[in-house]
């Protein structure tokens, strides 16, 4: 993307990834012109305020100290922010001598990705919008004493979708998990003698299934190091849990099927 040097091109992926982001019953509430509604959506209101923030931390903490020009150094902040948040993996330019404070800003975009039931990868907006509410919720009974209600809703689409306790377990269990598997990755990479910097991006890369890369992927990379990644790249896309039930219940299934036959003398 970057070979073009233009900005017209530039601007059109920028919208295209941008979209990219959206779950699709927001989606479709779009494309009816039901904006309202649309506007209404959790992941909606993360990503108008994830992308402008993302996009003036990168300006101050990356591109404002290595590349010349307001212009070029606002463009390429605001298209690599983009980029790393709706884990599309295109860039106009190369990580090398980018700021520490820079690579920290694209890993927590990458590792938060995009909206639920959207084409992205990462954790989902949506599961950070449920953490951010539950937060919320217990401060304000903690301040205020009140019971609240057992179940709180947030907007997916055009949908009320309660917010119980059941929701909660899930969402606690997968993001453990995410954050499980990313440091363990980070841990494999690290044995191969990159930095912790090195290692975290790439993997969090891998996991979210991004493509951005501070040079470590490559095709004389060690066999250990692609197999990690490769697997990383598996759970990331597949979703963790959905791969490990598919993989678990087969198991499962055999071994209660053996106590049965078992307990019955067969």
């Amino acid at each position: 993307i970057g070979a073009w040097d233009s900005i017209e091109i530039e601007a059109v992926i920028i919208v295209l990834m941008a979209l990219s982001m959206v779950n699709f019953p927001t989606a479709l509430l779009i494309i009816r012109r039901q904006y309202r509604p649309a506007l209404n959506s959790g992941e909606i209101r993360v990503s108008s305020l994830l992308l402008p923030i993302g996009a003036v931390l990168l300006f101050i903490g990356a591109t404002r100290l290595v590349y010349d020009g307001t212009a070029e150094k606002t463009r390429i902040a605001i298209f690599e922010g983009v980029s790393a948040l709706s884990t599309t993996g295109f860039t106009i330019t190369e990580y090398t001598g980018w700021p520490g404070a820079g690579i920290l800003v694209l890993i927590v975009m990458m590792v938060i990705g995009g909206g639920d039931t959207s084409t992205n990868g990462g954790l989902k907006q949506n599961r950070l919008y449920i953490l951010y509410r539950t937060i919320r919720w217990e401060i304000r009974h903690t301040l205020t004493g009140k019971d609240e209600p057992q179940d709180h809703q947030i907007w997916h689409g055009s949908m009320k979708i309660p917010v119980g306790d059941k929701v909660l377990r899930q969402t606690a269990a997968f993001v453990t998990f995410y954050i499980v598997i990313l440091l363990t990755g980070v841990f494999v990479v690290a044995l191969h003698g990159y930095t912790l910097q090195e290692s975290l991006f790439e993997f969090a890369s891998t996991l979210g299934t991004v493509g951005l890369s501070l040079g470590i992927t490559a095709a004389d990379a060690p066999d250990t190091l692609l197999l990690t990644q490769s697997f990383g790249m598996l759970l990331g896309r597949l979703e963790l849990f959905t791969l490990l039930i598919g993989v678990a219940r087969p198991v499962v299934d055999t071994v209660e099927l053996i106590e049965e036959e078992a307990g019955t003398g067969i």
